[in-house]
């Protein structure tokens, strides 16, 4: 019995000691995985949505991006049809997905389905494809909106004291990354004190029409440029593309303000400038040309 314990115990030390790590030894690194890359593809609709296909040789995976051109907040007039309808995308419920079936894909296969107003993404397995583009085409195209969406955000804005739609003087913000951006590609513009104008949102008398009427008057094909990362030819993401988002509405083009009224340089080499700014509260590196 005793020849027994020792054996137990030899084995056992062994054991632990050949499970010890050595820390003062650097583990050995994972290679990357290579990635075959291959050329970035531009492709158009006949409804005018630009697409990027950037082809990745045997990868699994897919990544799809959608940006669409809005605008932002300091022009948009029409804030309170805007906040609801990022509230029916969030809640992800469609003509085809009325009861949050979108939710339970994301939750079932190895996916993101994420669609806002200014368009989204969607990630996952090239195997998935069509069940994650036909969900996210439904929501972005169809999302259903109730009156209790109106009448919630109608309630926030009451306790927030926003009971009527009023402009108020808003100074110009005094630091600006993108001035700073743009004053060191172009020269330095002539400081302006502007006072903008503040548009708060009108919930009052807003119906669930009125709310589809700014879906289309905003979430437009031709505003929209989409890439498309993945294991896919030029024919196959067309046909993809076509399949689900060819039946998306043009409309009026949106362009958006240049902040730069006129170039005062010409940058004829590439250059690296860095910019001190004590009052920052977070860095940035911003690439343009």
């Amino acid at each position: 019995m005793k020849k027994l314990h020792l054996f137990i115990f030899i084995v056992c030390y062994s054991f632990l000691a050949s499970a010890q790590i050595n820390r003062t030894v650097p583990p050995e690194a994972d290679k990357p995985q290579k990635l075959n890359i291959g050329k970035l593809t531009p492709i158009v609709l006949d409804n005018g949505l630009r697409v990027y296909l950037a082809p990745v040789k045997d990868y699994p995976k897919f990544t799809m991006s959608v940006n669409i051109e809005l605008p932002g907040y300091d022009e948009e007039k029409r804030l309170a049809e805007k906040q609801i309808l990022g509230l029916a995308y969030r809640n992800k419920r469609s003509t085809k997905y009325p009861n949050k079936e979108i939710k339970l894909i994301e939750d079932s296969y190895p996916a993101m389905i994420n669609v806002n107003m200014y368009g989204g993404t969607v990630k996952g397995m090239k195997k998935d494809i069509d069940t994650l583009l036909h969900a996210y085409s439904d929501l972005l195209l169809h999302p259903i909106i109730t009156k209790d969406y109106i009448n919630k955000k109608h309630k926030e804005s009451l306790d927030h004291g926003e009971t009527e739609k009023e402009t108020l003087p808003k100074a110009s913000r005094k630091f600006s990354m993108n001035t700073i951006v743009d004053s060191l590609l172009f020269g330095q513009k002539k400081e302006e004190q502007e006072i903008k104008v503040a548009t708060q949102p009108n919930f009052v008398g807003l119906t669930v029409q009125d709310i589809y009427n700014y879906k289309d008057e905003r979430i437009l094909s031709n505003n929209a440029l989409v890439v498309i990362v993945g294991d896919f030819s030029a024919s196959e993401c067309r046909l993809l593309m076509e399949r689900y988002f060819g039946a998306w509405k043009p409309g009026d083009p949106y362009v958006k303000k240049n902040t730069i009224i006129q170039k005062t340089q010409i940058i004829t080499n590439r250059k690296i400038v860095v910019k001190d700014v004590p009052d920052a509260v977070q860095s940035k590196i911003s690439f343009q040309w």
